[in-house]
């Protein structure tokens, strides 16, 4: 009987949704100022108080939806992880802003569940994945949605972000660039295991920050789907070192190409996208990823992973060897390789190719136009993001000696693009800082209360309304103020001492 109320509900919220939508004067303000938001602005249309309004009613929707299916499926804390990405399935497969489309979507990914379940219980949930990347690959804009049409930046905006994204130069002695580089390695000196641990937790989350970044911040692209590649690079080094009985440094240099490998076969459908149909299929080749590993326990283990990976010691010649498992030993390892990898980021960011991707994040029409091939551009710093996040995951492979099929769901995926907007998305630094202040909130807090998860959420929250720009973006600006006062001091004390 519940079933069937819920089944007639259903119809009826959407056609009430539709009249409200469709036959309403708020309805069709929303859908104008959605098509085109600078003239709903020129019209005076308040659009932050009408998009609130709107982002209200979606929450009192899922509120509902949320009531009406505790009856009859398990609730638990991780609820919701599981019901938005069944949502954005849904979506993307009806077509974005289609109402009757997300109907449709709806029961058509129930019904293909309830298939799967019965006729291919191992593969049921690799199906709705393969039916979305497939949807995303042939019609972007769903079954039954419409192509949308993306504008290109105006000058101002340009302008405007320029200005944003503008470095700060400073003289600083060459000596004192290495000073942070000799402060880390004299660190096991005064600091115990624990935090030996912590520094490498962050050295690995930095490095995959940092490579995450030269798609959102230098190339434009925003990715859900980086975990994948972190995933299969540990994985590549937890078969290798458990199953295969690899050296320690040839798995870890196959880590990187193995996800390499994967990144060009994935960014060679997704950067023909844009916006958030790119998002959406980098979301769903890591979802079919993740299931791919949950399930195929042969291989990878399925939800068990793989416990004890032997790490080797790595030889030195006539110098003996060097042996991993030791904390101290693993700290300066996994220090060499990210500075290392942080340091080839820098010089590709720097290079005439990095120049270019910015171009192609301010305006790929333009740069189009001047004869740049974008996503071949796209597809590089794509494979080459790919690449450096597998080595990331090789290296947390090496360090933990156990990896799980967690590492590569989409929430893992969602862990860089916090720290980069926490350190600032337009600086190269960002990122680092961002992993810094993410990994020590996220292991302290875990330890003094059990509600970590909603301190951290209200901490992080917190930092990106106050701190807009990120970190080190509110620093270069507040740095930038101060040498605007001194250099108005400076002409000051000129122009009064040349009168005199």
């Amino acid at each position: 009987m519940y079933t069937l109320l819920v089944v007639v509900l259903a119809p009826a919220v959407a056609l009430l949704l539709w009249y409200l939508l469709y036959k309403t004067k708020t309805g069709k303000v929303v859908r104008a100022t959605s098509s085109d938001r600078e003239m709903a602005d020129a019209l005076g249309i308040n659009m932050s108080a009408l998009f609130t309004l709107v982002f209200a009613f979606g929450a009192i929707l899922a509120g509902l939806g949320g009531a009406l299916a505790g009856p009859v499926r398990t609730v638990f804390p991780g609820v919701g992880t599981e019901v938005i990405i069944e949502s954005f399935v849904v979506v993307v497969i009806g077509g974005l802003g289609n109402l009757w489309g997300a109907l449709i979507g709806s029961i058509l990914i129930g019904s293909l569940e309830t298939i799967g379940i019965i006729v291919f219980p191992e593969f049921e949930m690799s199906l709705i994945y393969l039916l979305m990347v497939a949807v995303l690959v042939v019609r972007p804009w769903g079954l039954f949605g419409r192509p949308l049409k993306v504008k290109a930046l105006s000058e101002k905006n340009l302008a405007m972000e320029a200005q944003e994204i503008s470095p700060i130069h400073f003289s600083v002695h060459p000596l004192l660039r290495w000073a942070p580089l000799l402060l880390l390695l004299l660190v096991p000196l005064f600091a115990g295991r624990f935090y030996q641990y912590l520094l490498t937790q962050i050295f690995i989350a930095s490095l995959m920050a940092v490579a995450f970044n030269l798609l959102l911040g230098t190339t434009g692209l925003l990715s859900f789907g980086q975990a994948a590649f972190f995933g299969v690079g540990a994985y590549t080094v937890g078969l290798l070192l458990t199953k295969g009985g690899f050296e320690t440094l040839t798995a870890l240099a196959l880590a990187p190409a193995v996800a390499a490998v994967a990144a060009g076969i994935i960014g060679f459908f997704c950067v023909r996208l844009s916006g958030v149909h790119f998002a959406m299929l980098t979301l769903a080749f890591g979802q079919l990823i993740f299931t791919v590993v949950y399930k195929w326990y042969g291989l990878t283990g399925g939800d068990n992973g793989i416990q004890g990976i032997p790490v080797k010691p790595i030889a030195l010649g006539g110098l003996g060897a060097v042996d991993l498992d030791s904390t101290q030993a693993m700290y300066y390892f996994v220090l060499a390789v990210v500075g290392l990898a942080v340091e080839l980021l820098r010089r590709f960011r720097s290079s005439p190719f990095g120049a270019t991707l910015k171009a192609i994040r301010e305006n790929g029409q333009r740069a189009s136009f001047l004869g740049v091939n974008i996503h071949l551009y796209q597809w590089t710093a794509f494979v080459v993001a790919g690449a450096f996040t597998g080595l990331a995951g090789g290296l947390f492979a090496m360090m933990e000696k156990s990896i799980s099929p967690e590492i590569i769901h989409w929430s893992k995926s969602a862990e860089p693009v916090f720290m980069t907007i926490i350190g600032g998305i337009y600086t190269f630094a960002g990122p680092a800082v961002g992993a810094v202040v993410y990994v020590i909130l996220n292991s302290y807090l875990v330890a003094w209360t059990e509600k970590w998860a909603l301190v951290l959420g209200l901490v992080l929250l917190t930092l990106v309304l106050l701190l807009p720009g990120g970190v080190v973006g509110f620093v270069n600006e507040k740095a930038r103020q101060s040498l605007g006062k001194l250099r108005c001091i400076r002409k000051w004390s000129f122009s009064k001492s040349a009168t005199s």
